[in-house]
């Protein structure tokens, strides 16, 4: 019996190493698919925090007329509330679509930061271990 050859006997975790890029976006997308998925079947469906329901009210109100920061007050920068409001215009006003559209972009914005904290750590360190545990941490933070 004849013995492998060095690339036959690569283990199946620096096989995945050489596609890390592709592994943290499959990964980020696969856990925030999972939360929404969680949060939009649950019995009673969606309920959205406080945050959310202010932000996306905000948002809607604007179409209506209100102007920040006089019509209703928030510490945080204006973006917020035009981003909102541009949701609101998409959504045609129906807040379940607006808390949809807002989870899809919430969503996006995280797969793009996870992705972006392993790109960075790659381009520190020249290390595919780094970045993917990098990116793995950013995932693991409760709050994120």
């Amino acid at each position: 019996m004849t013995s492998p050859s060095n690339d036959a006997r690569l283990s199946a975790g620096e096989r995945i190493l050489d596609h890390w890029r592709l592994v943290v976006f499959v990964v980020a997308t696969t856990a925030f698919t999972v939360s929404a998925v969680r949060e939009f079947t649950a019995p009673g469906g969606p309920t959205p925090g406080s945050d959310a329901a202010f932000f996306q009210h905000a948002g809607w109100y604007m179409t209506q007329g209100a102007i920040p920061y006089v019509d209703f007050w928030d510490v945080k920068p204006p973006v917020t509330h035009f981003t909102s409001a541009g949701l609101a215009l998409i959504s045609f006003g129906d807040m379940y679509v607006l808390h949809v559209l807002a989870v899809l972009l919430t969503a996006s914005a995280g797969v793009a930061v996870v992705a972006l904290v392993a790109m960075l750590t790659h381009r520190l360190t020249d290390d595919r271990v780094a970045s993917v545990a990098a990116a793995f941490t950013v995932l693991c933070l409760a709050g994120f």
